[in-house]
């Protein structure tokens, strides 16, 4: 046994594979949420940043610029903050950083050896952080469409795509 900072408990079971499976695919929809507010962030700046004249150096440094900037100043680039969904992507924002940076720290050890009441705390969190992303993402999806040109799913979808993105997290 080596020195108590080091990890040491590899030990892996059905059951606790099946919670990090659940905490894989929270990180998976933290981790699309940002990236589809990058996206948007970077179209609507690409429109008024660029054209045919542009050299490749430019665009490298934008691109650079896009990758190094937070997903709060992301957010705010939108112009959403006077709107109704501010508050949506307020929380989205924040449920993504604690899944992002906060969510495995303490999972390095085999969870069985965590408790239920710790485990079922971790599962209820996880649900409710993943639906915050999955409003907030419902919206930027919505509005990348729009910004594309591109054709729109139906109302109920939009309306059901939270439930059904926490369903997939979720699931054991």
């Amino acid at each position: 046994m080596g020195p108590e900072i080091f990890m040491d408990d590899f030990e892996r079971t059905e059951w606790s594979d099946s919670h990090y499976a659940v905490l894989g695919r929270a990180l998976v929809i933290a981790a699309r949420f940002e990236k589809n507010v990058k996206t948007l962030s970077a179209l609507m700046k690409a429109r008024y940043q660029f054209s045919f004249h542009s050299s490749d150096e430019e665009i490298n440094n934008f691109f650079d610029e896009i990758s190094r900037t937070s997903l709060a100043s992301h957010i705010n680039t939108l112009g959403l903050n006077q709107t109704a969904y501010a508050t949506i992507f307020k929380h989205a924002r924040e449920a993504r950083n604690a899944i992002a940076h906060e969510l495995a720290l303490g999972m390095d050890r085999n969870l069985d050896t965590l408790g239920k009441e710790f485990l079922d705390q971790l599962l209820s969190d996880v649900i409710r952080w993943t639906a915050e992303i999955a409003k907030g993402d419902a919206i930027i999806c919505t509005l990348i469409s729009l910004a594309n040109k591109d054709s729109l799913p139906n109302r109920d979808f939009i309306e059901k795509y939270p439930d059904r993105v926490v369903k997939w997290v979720s699931e054991i």
